[in-house]
């Protein structure tokens, strides 16, 4: 008669079938499979960290070139010869952003104040169509 036994040693699982012959056991080996462990979750966040620590560099660069590359295309930086794009460190492409969004906003600000008519402009214009 055969019977099918498992053993658990050490995170392994042995199959084994034993065979009965005559007063004593067989023990033969089958299979071994090994059992999923799971990791420790600091384990899996320190191999996870790097690949998201790269991911968010690439982002970070590929934004920075974008910038770059704009600003180059509004004029604010002058290529180097041969139309060849100037270097700019980190900081120097969001120094120069910076100092573009703050004209673009005080030119949003003059514009409105432009086309806004003073209180007593309003109110003249008022008593001109009131009478």
């Amino acid at each position: 008669m055969a019977a099918l036994q498992h053993d658990y040693a050490g995170g392994t699982v042995v199959n084994s079938v034993a065979v009965s012959n005559s007063s004593r056991l067989i023990a033969a080996p089958t299979q071994t499979h090994k059992t999923r462990t799971t990791r420790p979750p600091s384990e899996a966040r320190r191999i996870r960290k790097p690949l998201m620590e790269k991911k968010r560099r690439e982002r970070i660069n590929s934004s920075l070139n974008e910038l770059a590359l704009m600003l180059t295309e509004a004029k604010l930086v002058k290529p180097e010869a041969g139309n060849k794009p100037l270097k700019l460190e980190k900081a120097d492409i969001l120094e120069l952003t910076v100092k573009h969004l703050q004209v673009l906003k005080n030119r949003l600000k003059a514009d409105a104040a432009c086309e806004e008519p003073s209180d007593d402009q309003h109110m003249d214009t008022q008593d001109t169509i009131s009478q």
